[in-house]
């Protein structure tokens, strides 16, 4: 018989290299143990990591998108200058301030803040 690693035509015994039984000559026997090959180390969630908040339902004002734009005009402010003051793109306040999409929680909480309103209902 052949040796399953190196093809030698010789005497052969049964090896379990990296888990897998092999049949293989005494050379590969032996140097069965100096592979460079070590099995994956399998993934264990990181205690250290908290768990992400779950979004919660938010529920806003019917005219949250004319609210935002009063209080963007009353300080001043163009598009591009309150999606900067908010980490959002331009185009995202222009479609919140016309309804055709509604913000996320934590962006609710920004805008709120920075522009001193309220858009969720009590």
């Amino acid at each position: 018989m052949d040796c399953e690693l190196c093809g030698k035509n010789t005497l052969l015994s049964e090896t379990r290299i990296d888990g897998v039984p092999l049949m293989v000559c005494v050379t590969c026997r032996g140097n069965a143990g100096q592979s460079n090959y070590s099995p994956p180390v399998p993934l264990r969630a990181n205690p250290s990591r908290t768990p992400r908040e779950t979004p919660h339902e938010v529920i806003l004002v019917p005219d949250f998108g004319q609210r935002i734009q009063r209080a963007r005009a009353k300080m001043g402010l163009t598009h591009e200058e309150l999606a900067a003051k908010v980490f959002e793109r331009e185009s995202v306040i222009r479609k919140f301030e016309l309804g055709k999409i509604t913000p996320s929680a934590a962006l609710v909480k920004k805008i709120e803040k920075f522009l001193s309103i309220e858009l969720e209902e009590k």
